[in-house]
């Protein structure tokens, strides 16, 4: 076992585990310099493009130097191996999936809070990427800033959440209607005798 800089994460051994926590890290650090660079320059939201840059500059210094430091780090974030005991009480439960109609509505409703998550995070990438200073003008067409608010065009704006809030919800529905979402209950043995069933800890049946 292995820990991470900050003494908060552990990482596992093995080669897969280290790949999706640098994965994580460098998507982390990407979201950050994003977020904080905007912020800065929306700080200065009302000034000139060449005045409000040092804003997004001085905001993307503070993620960069402040994210492998960690001033500024997703708190409560691991990556560890299950213990034997967990994996055996994973075991024994069911993954029983749901009905066709309640799965695609459920799964819609999944995908469709996924993609409004979607939605906000390419926004803020979208804002960083046009108030930066290597952004050509053609970029800020339509944005509007002032003190720490912004106003994205409309149309694109309107089109990018259409797009990821339906492509979500309708894969989400999809998935649900085909049994890929999942409710969790106990896996139950039949009496010999009788209707009744009892927990137990051996292998798994499903129903």
């Amino acid at each position: 076992m292995k820990t991470c800089a900050s003494g908060k994460s552990h990482i596992t051994d093995s080669t897969r585990d280290r790949i999706v926590w640098w994965s994580f890290q460098a998507a982390g650090l990407l979201f950050c310099v994003a977020l904080l660079s905007a912020i800065g320059a929306l700080l200065l939201g009302g000034a000139e493009h060449r005045v409000r840059q040092w804003g997004w500059i001085a905001g993307a210094r503070i993620a960069v130097i402040g994210y492998p430091l960690g001033w500024v780090t997703f708190a409560g974030a691991s990556l560890r191996r299950r213990s034997t005991a967990e994996l055996e009480r994973s075991a024994r439960e069911m993954r029983r999936g749901m009905r066709p109609l309640p799965g695609a509505l459920t799964g819609a409703a999944l995908g469709g809070i996924l993609g409004i998550l979607v939605y906000f995070m390419i926004v803020v990438f979208w804002v960083s990427a046009a108030l930066s200073p290597l952004a050509p003008d053609e970029w800020r067409e339509g944005f509007r800033t002032s003190s720490l608010s912004v106003s994205l065009p409309i149309r694109p704006a309107l089109v990018l959440l259409v797009w990821t809030l339906g492509v979500l919800a309708v894969v989400g529905a999809a998935f649900g209607a085909c049994g890929k979402v999942h409710r969790h209950g106990h896996n139950e043995r039949s009496s010999e005798h009788g209707d009744g069933s009892t927990p137990f800890d051996g292998d798994d049946r499903c129903a």
